[in-house]
């Protein structure tokens, strides 16, 4: 019992599945009936999956994870066909080492996930910062870069949204910048067929240096064909006026100083 959720649920088990369908829709219907997109997950716990003979046979680990979420998504399909739903929702399922999810899948992406636009959002939580994620001479991310290419490659595939940590988890909530990677990794997110950013989180207060961290970030979501030194020479004039060259330096220092950590 102490150990449950270290191990993600037996997702061939129909009662639960039926009952999780019924969760969901009791949901969409209730505190989430405005919602148009929700994201599925499991466990986040770097735990282990079920062994059962019935999901071994479904495949790898993001496998039984995709056929979870095509199941709810026939719950959801069937309601709206009865009127028990009265708008589409998207399901956004994550590819995360926590959730036993990272690699991609190795069976086809269910025809219903496709039919609906249904994504998956990827999360790379332990990368390196001191190399972009694309870069395959980095040991470090090599393995996330090939997963994340594995998963591009499928035919058909599930759109896939880029999930990035520019203020919680490893970083606390510190003031650190993330300037350069930024740039070159947005920029080769998108030109290997990455459609969607998002991170974890947004900052409250208090954002300090990280200023540039948000407004960059917004800008290239919004044009990824920014003229990023323009931009951030901008930012600096603006922002610090005559004190903005010296306070440049002071930003690269930062961002330089932490990466490696």
């Amino acid at each position: 019992k102490e150990k449950a959720l270290y191990t993600q649920f037996c997702v061939c088990h129909e009662d639960l599945i039926n009952f999780l369908g019924e969760e969901l829709l009791n949901c969409l219907n209730g505190k989430w009936k405005e919602a148009d997109r929700v994201d599925i997950w499991g466990f986040d716990t770097w735990g282990s999956t079920c062994t059962c003979e019935k999901c071994v046979k479904l495949g790898n680990d993001t496998d039984r994870t995709i056929y979870l979420i095509s199941r709810l998504r026939s719950v959801l399909d069937k309601a709206i066909e009865n009127t028990r739903l009265d708008h589409s929702v998207q399901l956004v399922m994550c590819a995360y080492e926590g959730t036993s999810s990272l690699r991609p899948p190795t069976k086809p992406i269910p025809e219903n996930l496709i039919k609906h636009g249904d994504m998956v959002v990827y999360y790379p939580i332990n990368r390196c910062y001191a190399h972009e994620l694309t870069n395959s001479d980095c040991i470090i991310n090599r393995r996330y870069s090939d997963a994340l290419n594995g998963w591009l490659a499928k035919t058909p595939s599930l759109p896939v949204i880029m999930g990035e940590y520019y203020n919680v988890s490893k970083f606390e909530d510190l003031p650190l910048l993330f300037t350069d990677t930024m740039v070159k990794d947005i920029s080769g997110y998108h030109a290997s067929g990455v459609r969607g950013m998002t991170y974890m989180h947004l900052p409250m207060v208090n954002w300090g240096v990280r200023t540039l961290t948000q407004v960059l970030y917004a800008q290239l979501c919004l044009d990824i064909i920014t003229d990023t030194g323009y931009f951030i020479d901008e930012y600096f004039k603006l922002w610090y006026g005559s004190y903005g060259d010296g306070m440049k330096e002071v930003y690269r220092l930062i961002e330089e100083a932490w990466k490696y950590i």
